[in-house]
């Protein structure tokens, strides 16, 4: 095979790659979901090779984050509000609590691997990693406790509690880099230099992830209007923090639509899902489970498209020796 028939194929193989692993997770979540154990070592691995091309220097708290914060918080209090009020019955409320914790999700660690595939800004989309699933242990018990005013929501233990499920993910893979550029730099320009394998392993982890959505859904035995319901407000937040994230991207000189989008688009849904199911009605953890398919299904048509754009610029050189 000549190395440019050979490019050719790994373009078309990872072009492909993202919507088979999501069918494969959504056919086979029989056989996948058991796997479900090695997701956060797979996470924590494509992180581990993002951040080798982060240096400490990359780390910097800017206005744009400031404003993602914002539209966050507000997006998701505003929502349960017209909700709550609005809608009746307890499918009501559901939705209503579904819809805030679309909304005030943090950042998905894996947003920084598909920025930096993009060619987005990987430092302004790291930082907002870091920023907003840090920030989220102390907001979010604050939000609950608006929520529910007559239960007692003990404000420390519940920051412990989402840090923990937090810290391991972001900070490990973080330090474990930054260890390796300071203390061992060769084998830090090794690993950095191998291709695509925070990728790969994101397919991977992708495929097992929406294998294990399935399932969660399937096992809560709620009704198949109240699942399209939920479904549907996953979709419509999906679409929304997307749109709103690229259209502040455009406007904004210390990013680009790219880096914005997903910053605010593409979601920490595991951690949504465990908050909705620790702190709110077990249900509406359904809407950020449905999040996981939407929100990757845009990821694998940006992917593509990026994909053809950058094989348009390969002109190969017929005829020169």
């Amino acid at each position: 095979m000549t190395p440019h028939l050979s490019n050719h194929f790994l373009h078309r193989l990872k072009d492909f790659s993202m919507p088979l692993a999501i069918l494969a997770g959504i056919i086979f979540w029989k056989y996948l979901w058991i796997f479900r154990s090695v997701i956060p070592y797979l996470i924590a691995g494509m992180l581990f090779f993002t951040f080798l091309k982060l240096s400490p220097k990359g780390i910097r708290f800017k206005k744009v984050h400031q404003v993602l914060t914002f539209i966050q918080l507000f997006l998701g209090g505003i929502s349960y509000l017209i909700i709550s009020n609005m809608a009746s019955g307890e499918i009501g409320q559901i939705s209503a609590q579904g819809m805030l914790i679309c909304f005030i999700c943090p950042a998905a660690t894996a947003s920084a691997v598909v920025i930096a595939m993009l060619g987005g800004n990987l430092k302004v989309g790291a930082t907002y990693v870091l920023i907003s699933n840090t920030g989220i242990a102390f907001i979010v018990p604050l939000i609950f406790s608006w929520i529910y005013p007559g239960q007692n929501i003990d404000f420390w233990q519940s920051v412990i509690l989402i840090f923990r499920h937090v810290a391991p993910l972001v900070f490990g893979p973080l330090a474990a880099a930054w260890f390796l550029r300071f203390i061992a730099f060769e084998t830090h320009e090794k690993l950095a230099k191998i291709p695509q394998i925070a990728f790969w392993l994101w397919v991977l982890s992708l495929m097992i992830i929406l294998a294990n959505t399935v399932k969660f859904i399937i096992d809560k035995h709620c009704p198949i209007e109240d699942i399209l319901l939920l479904s549907a407000i996953g979709l419509f937040t999906c679409i929304v923090q997307f749109a709103i994230g690229k259209y502040i991207g455009r406007k904004s000189k210390e990013a680009d639509e790219i880096t914005i989008g997903q910053s605010l688009g593409q979601k920490n849904t595991t951690l949504a899902i465990w908050m909705a199911q620790t702190y709110l009605n077990p249900l509406s953890s359904i809407a950020p489970a449905s999040y996981v398919i939407w929100q990757n299904c845009f990821n694998s048509y940006q992917l593509c498209r990026h994909s053809k754009e950058e094989e348009k610029k390969e002109v190969p050189l017929q005829g020169v020796k």
